[in-house]
């Protein structure tokens, strides 16, 4: 049996996120969640699961800007490293996604250009109202973005 870091290398995100979320070991879901920066791992999870289905929308050439996700991740108040207000978003919109997709970059990869090409794209497309994606008045200025 090959090593589970190998095996892992060629899991869908889907087959992943089902992983961890049928882990029985709840302290090494605590501590996988704690090494990207989340103090609880239902949140994790929930992410996870969000994640999964924004990335199957985008892989299969799905509407992904103006649309309602079924999967809807939990959105702390406070987090330890850059986040938003969470006061104001619509967990079933794009803009909640793509909050926990930067804040799991900035805890993995903290130099990913991920988030200057999302604004570049905006920028280059301003006639796309970003509120029916969720995003609510004033976003650029929350830490995270």
């Amino acid at each position: 049996m090959p090593p589970v870091w190998k095996t892992l290398e060629v899991v869908s995100f889907g087959n992943l996120s089902k992983l961890y979320a049928n882990m029985k070991d709840v302290e090494v879901k605590k501590q996988v969640a704690k090494s990207v920066g989340l103090p609880q791992y239902i949140y994790l999870e929930s992410w996870m699961r969000s994640l999964t289905v924004l990335r199957n929308c985008c892989a299969h050439h799905g509407r992904a800007w103006n649309r309602r996700y079924p999967a809807m991740p939990q959105m702390p108040s406070r987090l330890p490293l850059a986040w938003v207000d969470t006061r104001h978003i619509r967990p079933m919109k794009l803009y909640a996604q793509l909050c926990t997709l930067l804040y799991l970059e900035q805890s993995v990869t903290p130099n990913s250009q991920i988030k200057d090409r999302l604004l570049n794209l905006f920028k280059a497309y301003p006639q796309i109202n970003v509120k029916k994606m969720g995003f609510p008045h004033g976003w650029e200025n929350e830490p995270l973005w």
